[in-house]
């Protein structure tokens, strides 16, 4: 064979094993990062169920794809509270209010932070996490929300001694306790 077939072959097979790699790439993007044209459409949806909901404005943060499960998580804002930020999928949309939970979550934050107003100096941080029957995933008044959920409170101190559980736990009961009938507090030093 002459030495120009042999180059013509090789060029050949170069352009079909880069096109074959190219192809490769494309599709483990696609598998590790997720569709682009059905992230904008899963973005759409959420945001038109949120803005049809509450009749405000939203926008979307971030979106991370979980490829094990196929699905893209978006964080979200709405224009009337842009610090706070909440995760919804497309999935959630009519199962669960994200966006309530979460202003639940900061109501009850908030409760407990003027009760333990006295305690700042030590308060490392709270953590607050929301558990809801199937039923009031979808309740958006905040109000029935606290009083239908349970509601469970981490508060991390920076310092063990200057903290006084039973003076605490009176505050809480007169604090807390009627707006947020379900909830369990629990105390922790450090992280």
């Amino acid at each position: 064979m002459s030495k120009k077939i042999i180059r013509v072959i090789v060029i050949v097979v170069s352009f079909f094993l880069l096109f074959a790699a190219g192809l490769l790439y494309r599709n483990l993007d696609r598998s590790w990062n997720g569709d682009p044209q059905v992230r904008q459409q899963e973005a759409r949806q959420v945001i038109d169920y949120y803005q049809s909901r509450y009749d405000e404005v939203f926008t979307i943060e971030d979106a991370n794809y979980d490829y094990k499960r196929h699905i893209f998580t978006f964080d979200i804002s709405s224009q009337s509270e842009p610090e706070a930020v909440f995760e919804a999928t497309a999935e959630s949309i009519g199962v669960a209010d994200e966006y309530a939970a979460m202003r639940a979550e900061n109501r009850v934050r908030q409760l407990i932070l003027t009760t333990i107003n006295d305690y700042s100096d030590n308060l490392d941080r709270v953590s607050v996490s929301e558990y809801a029957d199937a039923s009031a995933k979808l309740e958006k008044d905040i109000s029935q929300r606290l009083q239908n959920n349970k509601y469970f409170v981490t508060i991390y101190w920076l310092n063990e001694d200057i903290v006084a559980e039973s003076e605490l736990a009176a505050r809480f009961e007169e604090a807390v306790g009627q707006a947020v009938p379900n909830i369990e507090i629990e105390s922790r030093v450090g992280h």
